[in-house]
């Protein structure tokens, strides 16, 4: 996908959500920043792909609650605070009790949908040149 296709894509989205689902689109979050969106990079040590970006700079996630904007799979879209605060904590689980790393969850992967109830979620492979740079996959406890 490219930035133009995420853009066409949310704003399909969003005009269904209007007059579909009102209280829905209403907990999308305003679009993050161009500096935010750097500074979670640097902090996390990877590169987003475009099409994240793209994303955030639509909206900055979802609210949570029960009418939290959520994908088909369930997952609450997270925001950048959310995607530091839960690849934080993906990236945590992984170190073992010698602080080892456990093959639980790749460095490079980052998490950008939320479950809520368990660390469940949609993740992004961030690994750049790689072919499977930007693939979404999901994650199960």
């Amino acid at each position: 996908m490219t930035a133009d296709l995420v853009q066409a894509s949310w704003t399909r989205i969003d005009a269904w959500l209007r007059e579909h689902a009102p209280h829905t689109f209403a907990t999308l979050r305003p679009p993050a920043g161009d500096d935010e969106i750097a500074a979670a990079q640097e902090e996390l040590g990877v590169t987003f792909p475009p099409d994240l970006v793209a994303s955030l700079l639509r909206h900055n996630g979802a609210l949570e609650g029960p009418e939290a904007f959520r994908f088909s799979t369930g997952d609450r879209l997270l925001g950048v605070s959310g995607i530091l605060g839960d690849t934080g904590f993906m990236r945590g689980i992984d170190q073992g009790l010698d602080g080892e790393t456990e093959g639980y969850w790749l460095h490079d992967y980052v998490k950008f949908g939320s479950y809520d109830v368990t660390s469940d979620g949609l993740l992004m492979d961030c690994r750049t040149g790689r072919d499977s740079f930007g693939a979404i996959g999901r994650f199960f406890d």
